[in-house]
């Protein structure tokens, strides 16, 4: 029973205390309200994050080599973010190469230029050769006959 009324007495001693009065007024102490704001309720969602100390190591790495060099121009992707098999990852400035492609259609348009003279030069290197050819006949000819 002592041990009862050891352990209620520091309860009751607490209990007493906190209806008690103010220490500060003197007066009997008053219960004061506490603000409360209230929100819409709204559905959404949210992302789970997670933050830790570790070491994070990568599903699978890709090496990706260029198979021409020049300028990187444009990024399709952000680091972290998951790409597709055949998805476009980097742009490389066009611009010397359209260059390098415009001078050689001028190349090419230049060489079936010179085919067409070449062309136009056998046809009458030909004429010529059968031009000569039907003069050494009549010449031919006329010599035999004095």
């Amino acid at each position: 029973m002592r041990l009862l009324l050891l352990l209620s007495a520091p309860a009751l001693l607490g209990l007493l205390a906190s209806c008690g009065k103010d220490p500060q007024s003197g007066r009997a102490a008053t219960k004061q309200t506490v603000p409360v704001t209230t929100a819409t309720v709204t559905q959404r969602a949210i992302p789970i994050q997670i933050r830790a100390i570790g070491n994070v190591q990568p599903y699978s790495t890709v090496s990706i080599k260029a198979q021409i060099s020049g300028e990187l121009f444009e990024v399709h992707f952000e680091e972290g973010q998951y790409v597709k098999k055949g998805q476009l990852l980097f742009t490389i400035d066009p611009r010397p190469f359209q260059a390098a492609l415009k001078q050689a259609e001028a190349t090419l348009q230049q060489a079936k230029a010179s085919l067409k003279q070449a062309i136009a030069n056998l046809a009458k290197d030909t004429a010529d050769a059968k031009n000569a050819d039907a003069e050494s006949a009549r010449y031919a000819q006329l010599y035999h006959s004095g």
